[in-house]
Protein backbone atom coordinates (compact mmCIF):
# COMPACT_ATOMS: atom_id res chain seq x y z
CA UNK A 1 0.00 0.00 0.00
CA UNK A 2 2.84 2.41 0.86
CA UNK A 3 4.39 1.69 -2.52
CA UNK A 4 1.10 2.65 -4.15
CA UNK A 5 0.84 5.88 -2.17
CA UNK A 6 4.37 6.83 -3.18
CA UNK A 7 3.63 6.12 -6.84
CA UNK A 8 0.54 8.37 -6.97
CA UNK A 9 2.46 11.72 -6.82
CA UNK A 10 4.83 10.46 -9.53
CA UNK A 11 1.90 9.48 -11.72
CA UNK A 12 0.36 12.94 -11.27
CA UNK A 13 3.59 14.53 -12.51
CA UNK A 14 3.69 12.07 -15.40
CA UNK A 15 0.14 12.87 -16.54
CA UNK A 16 0.82 16.61 -16.25
CA UNK A 17 3.90 16.34 -18.44
CA UNK A 18 2.68 13.73 -20.91
CA UNK A 19 -0.65 15.22 -21.89
CA UNK A 20 -1.02 18.20 -24.26
CA UNK A 21 -4.13 19.41 -22.43
CA UNK A 22 -2.97 21.49 -19.48
CA UNK A 23 -5.15 21.22 -16.40
CA UNK A 24 -6.78 24.48 -15.28
CA UNK A 25 -5.26 26.07 -12.22
CA UNK A 26 -7.20 26.39 -9.01
CA UNK A 27 -8.76 29.86 -9.11
CA UNK A 28 -10.94 30.57 -6.09
CA UNK A 29 -12.57 33.96 -6.47
CA UNK A 30 -15.46 35.63 -4.68
CA UNK A 31 -16.62 39.21 -4.33
CA UNK A 32 -18.91 40.13 -1.45
CA UNK A 33 -22.18 41.82 -2.39
CA UNK A 34 -22.98 43.06 1.14
CA UNK A 35 -23.03 46.71 2.11
CA UNK A 36 -21.99 47.69 5.62
CA UNK A 37 -24.88 48.67 7.87
CA UNK A 38 -22.74 48.79 10.98
CA UNK A 39 -23.34 46.87 14.20
CA UNK A 40 -21.72 46.43 17.58
CA UNK A 41 -20.91 42.72 17.23
CA UNK A 42 -17.26 41.77 17.68
CA UNK A 43 -16.17 38.46 16.15
CA UNK A 44 -13.07 36.35 16.40
CA UNK A 45 -12.58 33.76 13.65
CA UNK A 46 -10.76 30.50 14.05
CA UNK A 47 -8.88 29.14 11.05
CA UNK A 48 -11.22 26.98 8.94
CA UNK A 49 -10.64 23.30 9.58
CA UNK A 50 -10.85 20.57 6.96
CA UNK A 51 -12.46 17.53 8.61
CA UNK A 52 -12.91 15.31 5.55
CA UNK A 53 -10.77 12.37 4.56
CA UNK A 54 -10.69 11.68 0.80
CA UNK A 55 -9.99 8.01 0.43
CA UNK A 56 -7.29 6.71 -1.89
CA UNK A 57 -8.72 3.27 -2.53
CA UNK A 58 -6.14 0.49 -2.43
CA UNK A 59 -6.72 -2.27 -4.94
CA UNK A 60 -3.76 -4.40 -5.96
CA UNK A 61 -5.69 -5.60 -9.00
CA UNK A 62 -6.04 -2.18 -10.62
CA UNK A 63 -3.77 0.49 -11.98
CA UNK A 64 -3.71 4.02 -10.59
CA UNK A 65 -6.62 6.08 -11.90
CA UNK A 66 -8.58 9.28 -11.19
CA UNK A 67 -10.12 7.71 -8.08
CA UNK A 68 -6.55 7.63 -6.70
CA UNK A 69 -4.99 10.83 -8.04
CA UNK A 70 -7.88 13.24 -7.49
CA UNK A 71 -8.36 12.41 -3.76
CA UNK A 72 -4.58 12.70 -3.35
CA UNK A 73 -4.44 16.11 -5.04
CA UNK A 74 -7.40 17.29 -2.99
CA UNK A 75 -6.05 16.13 0.38
CA UNK A 76 -2.45 17.24 -0.19
CA UNK A 77 -3.06 20.55 -1.98
CA UNK A 78 -6.60 21.76 -2.67
CA UNK A 79 -8.03 21.37 0.84
CA UNK A 80 -5.27 23.52 2.36
CA UNK A 81 -5.74 26.23 -0.26
CA UNK A 82 -9.50 26.14 0.30
CA UNK A 83 -8.89 26.74 4.01
CA UNK A 84 -6.94 29.90 3.24
CA UNK A 85 -9.41 31.28 0.68
CA UNK A 86 -12.46 30.53 2.84
CA UNK A 87 -10.77 32.33 5.74
CA UNK A 88 -9.97 35.41 3.65
CA UNK A 89 -13.40 35.61 2.01
CA UNK A 90 -15.33 35.09 5.24
CA UNK A 91 -13.36 37.96 6.78
CA UNK A 92 -14.31 40.16 3.81
CA UNK A 93 -17.97 39.15 4.15
CA UNK A 94 -18.10 39.97 7.85
CA UNK A 95 -16.35 43.30 7.34
CA UNK A 96 -18.74 44.14 4.48
CA UNK A 97 -21.66 43.37 6.79
CA UNK A 98 -20.31 45.75 9.43
CA UNK A 99 -18.88 43.35 12.01
CA UNK A 100 -15.73 44.06 13.98
CA UNK A 101 -13.06 41.39 13.64
CA UNK A 102 -10.46 40.71 16.29
CA UNK A 103 -7.14 39.37 15.18
CA UNK A 104 -6.63 35.78 16.26
CA UNK A 105 -3.35 36.76 17.90
CA UNK A 106 -5.30 39.19 20.11
CA UNK A 107 -7.19 36.34 21.77
CA UNK A 108 -4.90 33.46 22.66
CA UNK A 109 -6.91 30.22 23.08
CA UNK A 110 -5.00 29.25 26.21
CA UNK A 111 -6.07 32.49 27.90
CA UNK A 112 -9.88 32.69 27.63
CA UNK A 113 -10.21 35.50 30.15
CA UNK A 114 -10.25 38.46 30.18
CA UNK A 115 -9.30 38.74 26.48
CA UNK A 116 -12.20 36.70 25.17
CA UNK A 117 -14.63 38.81 27.15
CA UNK A 118 -13.95 41.52 24.56
CA UNK A 119 -15.39 39.21 21.88
CA UNK A 120 -19.12 38.70 21.39
CA UNK A 121 -18.90 35.58 19.25
CA UNK A 122 -16.35 33.03 18.18
CA UNK A 123 -16.74 31.92 14.54
CA UNK A 124 -15.75 28.27 14.05
CA UNK A 125 -15.68 27.01 10.45
CA UNK A 126 -15.31 23.39 9.40
CA UNK A 127 -15.77 21.74 6.02
CA UNK A 128 -15.74 18.13 4.88
CA UNK A 129 -16.76 18.43 1.24
CA UNK A 130 -14.51 16.58 -1.17
CA UNK A 131 -14.30 14.46 -4.31
CA UNK A 132 -16.66 11.58 -4.99
CA UNK A 133 -15.18 9.59 -7.89
CA UNK A 134 -16.73 6.54 -9.54
CA UNK A 135 -14.19 5.14 -11.98
CA UNK A 136 -14.36 2.30 -14.47
CA UNK A 137 -10.99 1.03 -15.67
CA UNK A 138 -9.86 -1.21 -18.50
CA UNK A 139 -6.25 -2.36 -18.76
CA UNK A 140 -4.86 -3.84 -21.97
CA UNK A 141 -1.51 -5.62 -21.69
CA UNK A 142 0.24 -6.34 -24.98
CA UNK A 143 2.76 -9.13 -25.69
CA UNK A 144 5.35 -6.44 -26.35
CA UNK A 145 5.16 -5.48 -22.67
CA UNK A 146 3.34 -2.18 -23.19
CA UNK A 147 0.17 -1.40 -21.26
CA UNK A 148 -2.83 0.72 -22.20
CA UNK A 149 -4.89 2.05 -19.28
CA UNK A 150 -8.36 3.41 -20.02
CA UNK A 151 -10.40 5.23 -17.38
CA UNK A 152 -13.87 6.67 -17.56
CA UNK A 153 -16.50 7.53 -15.00
CA UNK A 154 -18.10 10.34 -13.04
CA UNK A 155 -17.00 12.87 -10.46
CA UNK A 156 -18.80 15.15 -8.03
CA UNK A 157 -18.38 16.97 -4.73
CA UNK A 158 -20.17 15.72 -1.64
CA UNK A 159 -20.23 16.94 1.95
CA UNK A 160 -20.62 20.51 3.16
CA UNK A 161 -19.44 23.40 5.28
CA UNK A 162 -20.53 24.42 8.77
CA UNK A 163 -20.12 27.84 10.35
CA UNK A 164 -20.78 27.97 14.09
CA UNK A 165 -21.24 31.23 15.99
CA UNK A 166 -20.26 30.25 19.51
CA UNK A 167 -19.85 31.75 22.96
CA UNK A 168 -16.14 32.73 23.14
CA UNK A 169 -15.76 31.55 26.76
CA UNK A 170 -17.47 28.17 26.60
CA UNK A 171 -17.48 27.55 22.81
CA UNK A 172 -21.13 26.59 23.15
CA UNK A 173 -22.94 26.95 19.81
CA UNK A 174 -25.42 29.83 19.55
CA UNK A 175 -26.12 29.96 15.79
CA UNK A 176 -25.14 27.23 13.31
CA UNK A 177 -25.15 27.67 9.53
CA UNK A 178 -24.69 24.73 7.17
CA UNK A 179 -24.37 24.60 3.40
CA UNK A 180 -24.12 21.24 1.65
CA UNK A 181 -22.92 20.51 -1.84
CA UNK A 182 -26.36 19.31 -2.95
CA UNK A 183 -27.81 22.78 -2.35
CA UNK A 184 -25.47 24.26 -4.99
CA UNK A 185 -25.72 21.28 -7.39
CA UNK A 186 -22.09 20.25 -6.85
CA UNK A 187 -23.14 16.66 -6.15
CA UNK A 188 -24.51 16.12 -9.67
CA UNK A 189 -22.18 13.58 -11.37
CA UNK A 190 -20.02 14.90 -14.21
CA UNK A 191 -18.78 12.40 -16.79
CA UNK A 192 -15.13 12.19 -17.79
CA UNK A 193 -13.45 10.21 -20.57
CA UNK A 194 -9.91 9.66 -19.32
CA UNK A 195 -7.43 10.49 -16.57
CA UNK A 196 -6.59 13.97 -17.85
CA UNK A 197 -10.22 14.83 -18.53
CA UNK A 198 -11.13 13.81 -14.96
CA UNK A 199 -8.49 16.01 -13.33
CA UNK A 200 -9.34 18.90 -15.65
CA UNK A 201 -13.07 18.72 -14.93
CA UNK A 202 -12.55 18.32 -11.18
CA UNK A 203 -10.52 21.53 -10.97
CA UNK A 204 -13.11 23.28 -13.13
CA UNK A 205 -15.83 22.07 -10.75
CA UNK A 206 -14.02 23.49 -7.70
CA UNK A 207 -13.55 26.85 -9.45
CA UNK A 208 -17.21 26.90 -10.50
CA UNK A 209 -18.82 25.99 -7.17
CA UNK A 210 -16.61 28.14 -4.92
CA UNK A 211 -18.39 31.48 -5.61
CA UNK A 212 -21.75 29.71 -5.32
CA UNK A 213 -20.71 28.34 -1.95
CA UNK A 214 -19.53 31.68 -0.57
CA UNK A 215 -22.58 33.43 -2.00
CA UNK A 216 -24.91 31.05 -0.19
CA UNK A 217 -22.94 31.45 3.03
CA UNK A 218 -23.12 35.24 2.74
CA UNK A 219 -26.90 35.18 2.25
CA UNK A 220 -27.31 32.90 5.26
CA UNK A 221 -25.55 35.29 7.65
CA UNK A 222 -28.35 37.44 9.03
CA UNK A 223 -27.31 40.09 11.55
CA UNK A 224 -30.77 40.33 13.14
CA UNK A 225 -30.82 36.56 13.68
CA UNK A 226 -27.34 36.64 15.19
CA UNK A 227 -28.25 39.54 17.50
CA UNK A 228 -31.37 37.72 18.66
CA UNK A 229 -29.44 34.51 19.27
CA UNK A 230 -26.73 36.37 21.14
CA UNK A 231 -29.23 38.22 23.34
CA UNK A 232 -31.15 35.03 24.11
CA UNK A 233 -27.94 33.27 25.04
CA UNK A 234 -26.92 36.11 27.37
CA UNK A 235 -30.35 36.02 29.07
CA UNK A 236 -30.14 32.26 29.60
CA UNK A 237 -26.58 32.56 30.89
CA UNK A 238 -27.59 35.26 33.39
CA UNK A 239 -30.52 33.16 34.60
CA UNK A 240 -28.24 30.20 35.17
CA UNK A 241 -25.86 32.23 37.35
CA UNK A 242 -26.25 31.55 41.09
CA UNK A 243 -27.65 34.43 43.15
CA UNK A 244 -24.82 35.91 45.26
Amino acid sequence: MWRRLLIIPLMIVFYACATPKAAPSLSLQYTSTSRSQGNNIALMMTTPSYTGSPQVRYDANKEIGPDDTIPYIYASDYSGRLQNFIQQDLEKIFIAKGYTLARRSDVPPENPSPDRQKIDLLVITTFDFGPDIINSQRVLRYPTGSTLIMNEGTLALTGGITITFADPLTKKAIIVKKVDMASINADIPIEYEDQTDAEYKFTELINKIYPRLLGKIEKSINTEEILAGLNNFKILREKSQPIP
